[in-house]
């Protein structure tokens, strides 16, 4: 028998992965993929104002320390909110990577319910 080689799976989408934190994190923040040393993981810092995101850090996480980061289109997440966000409503990646009411930036989410600042319950896009 002649078996071929699969093609090598690197991230299942909507699990976990690790990443390293290129900067201090915090639990529920949107992450953007950066440059950085390390080659094993992706590098991570907080997702400028209206890009599109990479993902949430899973947990607090110091400068240069692996952290996992939560991904997938559909999945659901408590995450830190600025502003007034109606349920319904696109969220997108607002000042220090919370979610805040969709203006002109990438959409990165829908809120599940009405939030005022602090924290709103999204649907990941």
């Amino acid at each position: 028998m002649n078996y071929r080689t699969a093609l090598t799976e690197l991230y299942t989408p909507g699990t976990a992965i690790t990443a390293r934190a290129t900067t201090a994190l915090t639990r529920g923040q949107f992450v953007a993929v950066v440059a950085g040393d390390d080659t094993s993981h992706p590098n991570v810092a907080v997702c400028p104002a209206g890009d599109r995101p990479f993902g949430l850090a899973h947990l607090d996480a110091d400068t240069d320390t692996l952290v996992g980061i939560q991904r997938g289109n559909g999945r659901c997440f408590r995450v830190p909110a600025t502003g007034s966000i109606t349920a319904g409503a696109h969220v997108e990646v607002g000042a220090d990577g919370t979610a805040t009411t969709h203006t002109t930036g990438e959409v990165a989410g829908t809120a599940l319910h009405a939030a005022t600042d602090g924290h709103v319950d999204i649907t990941l896009a």
